[in-house]
């Protein structure tokens, strides 16, 4: 795939041209295998956010949502099926904690495309107007993963708090097994595998030309825009919404918290990396995770910034934590096995994105909190204990202990020394064993 790098154009007419490139290229790149390092950036932070204004910010949410859908963000809810049985699949949750389950199948833009989720009522009821949205991501097949990695153990914490939780799984992951969709012209299309390779077959087969570039992401957040719209048109007086994820579970956490500002609190686990990153050797991504036509980092230089995609890593960091009483913590965990979101990484853009929207913005906060405490790819009962309950409670992360004080140590790193390490090949970002 070619990348044109353009100066002199107009930028409305740069925008519309790279649009019109990606959307063409799309599908035949994607197609073709898994998309390769080195991806599209211009290896600096610092030039990687395209609005410094909540109306410029605004503009980028209403940008992204609409590329997804051409409609705006669905207004539809799921189908319900109220108090089921104690289903299999949610072995591990303590239901001395549950007062009642209800059974979320939600069809994707009305292409008979099905995602199963679960809500679960708590028995103490002093948050129960707050729904918490959990969401494991790729979960192996059921039973092998199912709730594992913290997530039963942080559904039954909520749950013993008293908060209404929505458990959620990717499609094509755990028990989301529907693998058929119908396109508004009535063609079937079946989707081969699971996991990533489901995901990967998805992009495949609903890029364009089949649907319009952007589209194929509803499939991914749908899901969960009608369960907070079920949950929102049902409660009497609801309170924040939250959302919690972990891997493909975090990824979803970002990219929802981006787009609807509904959810007030986001909590993102080891999901995301920006695409400069990922071209310093931490491995190849999912289609969702470094796809060019949206992450696209090749950005010109200020004040026009000309060129990029839809909307950077770094972009869709800052829209998750911007906006009047919202929050994000993206939590790193530093030392667990995975070579994809280990690390110190964050350190290069951490002040970046939490400068936008704390000075530039001015609304809502946005931060990022490292966890020592374990060596595992999961949500730990370090996390649940010192960041998650108490953001629920307090919208306050604790005082900087050991964690802390190692984001503040990579503090002393400057956006200039970055990029230049960067730019010369002497910067690690991963962890050294």
């Amino acid at each position: 795939m070619v990348f044109l790098r353009v100066r002199f154009f107009p930028r409305s007419a740069l925008c519309s041209m790279l649009s019109l490139i990606a959307a063409l290229s799309a599908f035949s790149v994607y197609g073709a295998g898994n998309p390769q390092p080195p991806y599209p950036t211009n290896n600096d932070p610092t030039n990687q956010i395209r609005f410094d204004t909540p109306a410029e910010a605004d503009a980028k949410r209403q940008q992204l949502t609409t590329w997804i859908w051409s409609g705006g963000l669905p207004t539809s809810t799921p189908a319900v099926t109220k108090n089921i049985s104690f289903p299999s699949v949610l072995n591990g949750i303590n239901q001395a904690y549950l007062s009642g389950i209800d059974k979320l199948d939600a069809n994707v833009s009305g292409m008979d495309f099905h995602s199963i989720s679960y809500l679960l009522h708590p028995q103490n009821v002093v948050h129960a107007d707050r729904l918490v949205i959990v969401h494991q991501g790729h979960v192996k097949t059921v039973p092998d993963e199912s709730l594992t990695l913290g997530i039963g153990t942080l559904t039954n914490r909520l749950l013993a708090e008293g908060y209404t939780v929505a458990l959620m799984q990717m499609p094509l992951c755990g028990w989301n097994t529907d693998n058929t969709l119908r396109l508004p012209d009535g063609t079937r299309i079946s989707i081969n595998g699971t996991r990533t390779d489901a995901h990967n077959d998805m992009f495949a087969k609903l890029t364009p030309p089949t649907l319009a570039d952007g589209a194929v992401f509803c499939f991914f957040l749908e899901p969960v825009v009608q369960t907070v719209n079920y949950f929102l048109s049902t409660s009497t007086s609801p309170g924040p919404v939250s959302m919690i994820g972990l891997s493909g579970g975090a990824w979803t956490t970002h990219l929802i918290s981006a787009i609807d500002p509904r959810v007030q609190l986001s909590i993102p686990v080891a999901g995301s990396a920006p695409l400069y990153v990922r071209n310093e050797g931490i491995g190849v991504g999912d289609y969702e995770q470094v796809y060019p036509p949206l992450y696209d980092e090749n950005i010109g230089p200020k004040p026009e910034q000309a060129g990029g995609g839809v909307a950077t890593w770094l972009e869709i960091y800052a829209l998750g934590g911007y906006g009047a009483q919202r929050r994000q913590i993206m939590v790193t965990n530093k030392f667990e096995p995975s070579t994809l979101f280990a690390g110190t990484f964050p350190d290069t853009f951490k002040d970046i994105v939490s400068g936008v929207v704390r000075n530039d913005l001015r609304a809502g906060k946005w931060e990022h909190v490292y966890d020592t405490s374990h060596t595992e790819h999961q949500i730990s009962s370090w996390t649940i204990e010192n960041v998650i309950l108490p953001a629920l409670q307090s919208l306050e992360v604790p005082e900087p202990g050991a964690c802390g004080q190692a984001v503040a140590a990579g503090a002393a790193l400057s956006s200039i020394v970055f990029w230049q390490r960067l730019r010369f090949g002497r910067l690690c970002i991963r962890r050294k064993n």
